[in-house]
């Protein structure tokens, strides 16, 4: 890959604070741009986007780095890499000396410009972040409001000159503070004049009862004079305390803050333990009967825009209906879980094996102990059905049965259990879906309005290394209110279509996750559905479902 170089480039007060300040003015015709982050931190959890207003940031494990990560990540160096604007772009510099940078894969010797959709990665093995530009006017700096302007312009202008903005404060705070003893001696004079004139105005009265008319006149103007001047004394030593007063306040607020900050520049220059990972795992809890989900259709261009339509799909029940017409609710030990989503022409689209799981061979074993007497079932032309309550991050919730549903189960073979002797069992034959060729899905139409972009076309010709995005809930994880889906991500193993499926590797999502929604970023920086998780293999090999083939 060919380097395109210009200047070298060098941390400046301007690429930083100059800019910062344009940005928190309202950053007139300048763009902002998105990092997303890819993998979970200390610092940062996967998913996370982070907007970014200045004309330099710096990447790496240094406190003053805007993008920082922790000491977990012993590939990644103090001062790894940085994203500078040039022009009306942006260019990605490496700076490490002996780790390497990344851009969609390749490494990067120099620099390189970026372009919307990339993705950077701090060493082979380190963090990854994609590169996002909002497309049209939404791009503009003087879009984002004032309060987090004011917020990003702290974090990003001020990090790389934090203590040396901490020293500037205690300078300013010695020059209040000999400001201050200057007026407390100042008081300390007042107050002496004061002694002074009082005891001129007894000397002269002590001596009024001895002198003449003219005598008593001239005393009564010296002594009016008097008064005055200490009047005017004692005022303006009153107003100098007040004024001290305050400034003592001030002084003290300033040194708070002051220790505060000192405080914080020590935690951080100590901080050298590795990265905390919590896991929250809770129970669903069933939305009001009036939520609904709120957001529209289109321009989602960050993973919070897709969490409204994203489902944690759980099992409610399962009823057999035998041929004598008797239904009895059957008892399942391990009841299953999965993840659904809303496309924008209403369809509630998940995994078939989600839906219905009795026909689905699980880790290679011919069905469970839960699950091979309900495939008996359907084989006898018997009904099951399962009944499921659909949650979403927004509060929304669905309620749904298998039968509702539209399958594929063309493909569908059936096999027989034979005993230890190779004889056949009796009543033992299974009907069996396959796992792969696309016909992993299921889905039913909903009256509601709004949901996720698609593109059919686009998923069939995927070309190979195309980097995906997962978002859904993983039957360990559950759903979260607070946090939404989980992030997850791979990258296409070829091109095209592989017997029917979109094949992945470097696939980074918890196993479970059946069903959750696959996404591209499309040209214009959106995220648009092209297939769903149908299994997890080792090796992070994944099997995804081409959005095509859901009709």
């Amino acid at each position: 890959m060919v380097q395109r170089q210009t200047e070298p480039y060098r941390r400046s007060f301007s690429g930083s604070v100059g800019a910062g300040m344009g940005a928190l003015m309202g950053g007139a015709h300048k763009q902002y741009y998105v990092l997303e982050h890819r993998m979970s931190s200390k610092y940062h959890r996967a998913g996370e986007t982070q907007k970014i207003i200045v004309d330099q940031v710096e990447m790496g494990r240094d406190p003053r780095c805007q993008v920082r990560f922790d000491d977990s990540f012993t590939s990644v160096s103090r001062r790894h890499a940085a994203i500078v604007r040039d022009g009306a772009g942006w260019k990605l510099v490496h700076l490490s000396k002996v780790n390497t940078t990344l851009l969609n894969g390749r490494p990067v010797t120099d620099e390189w410009y970026l372009q919307n959709g990339d993705e950077i990665q701090l060493s082979s093995n380190g963090p990854r972040m994609g590169f996002i530009v909002p497309q049209g006017d939404r791009s503009m700096i003087k879009n984002i409001n004032f309060t987090e302007r004011f917020s990003l312009f702290r974090q990003q202008a001020l990090k790389p000159y934090k203590q040396m903005m901490v020293w500037m404060s205690v300078v300013f705070l010695l020059v209040i503070g000999g400001f201050i003893a200057w007026s407390i001696l100042n008081q300390q004079q007042a107050q002496k004049t004061n002694e002074m004139l009082a005891g001129s105005i007894a000397s002269v009265s002590a001596r009024q009862d001895s002198a003449g008319v003219e005598a008593q006149k001239q005393l009564a103007a010296v002594s009016t004079q008097a008064q005055n001047a200490a009047q005017a004394a004692i005022q303006a030593s009153q107003a100098s305390q007040t004024s001290t007063s305050q400034g003592i306040s001030q002084l003290r607020n300033e040194l708070v803050g002051l220790k505060s900050d000192l405080k914080t520049v020590r935690e951080e220059k100590a901080e050298n333990e590795s990265a905390r990972q919590a896991a929250a795992v809770s129970e669903p809890v069933a939305a009001p009967a009036s939520a609904s989900v709120a957001p529209a259709a289109g321009g989602m261009t960050s993973y919070e825009s897709c969490f409204p339509y994203i489902y944690y799909i759980q099992l409610d029940k399962v009823e057999h209906t035998n041929k004598k017409g008797k239904t009895e609710v059957i008892n399942i030990i391990r009841r299953w879980a999965g993840t659904g989503f809303l496309l924008s022409d209403g369809r509630f689209v998940t995994s078939r094996r989600i839906i219905e799981r009795w026909y689905f061979q699980v880790n290679g074993n011919l069905m469970d102990e839960d699950m091979r007497p309900l495939n008996k079932a359907v084989c006898n032309l018997e009904k099951v059905v399962a009944y499921f309550t659909a949650y979403s991050s927004s509060g929304d919730a669905l309620t749904f049965t298998s039968d509702q549903f539209t399958c594929d189960r063309s493909a569908d073979n059936y096999t027989v259990l034979r005993g230890p002797l190779g004889g056949l069992v009796k009543g033992a034959r299974l009907r069996i879906a396959p796992s792969n060729g696309g016909k992993d899905w299921a889905y039913f139409q909903t009256a509601k309005k709004g949901g996720l972009k698609f593109d059919p076309s686009k998923s069939t010709s995927l070309g190979r290394g195309i980097p995906l995005t997962i978002l859904g809930f993983p039957a360990e994880v559950g759903i979260n209110s607070a946090s939404g889906p989980v992030y997850g991500s791979g990258v296409t193993a070829n091109s095209g279509l592989d017997r029917g499926d979109i094949m992945t590797t470097n696939t980074s999502f918890e196993v479970g996750g059946s069903g959750a929604p696959v996404f591209a970023v499309s040209e214009t920086g959106e995220y648009e559905v092209v297939g769903l998780i149908s299994s997890m293999a080792e090796g992070q090999r994944g099997v995804v479902v081409p959005i095509s083939a859901v009709r």
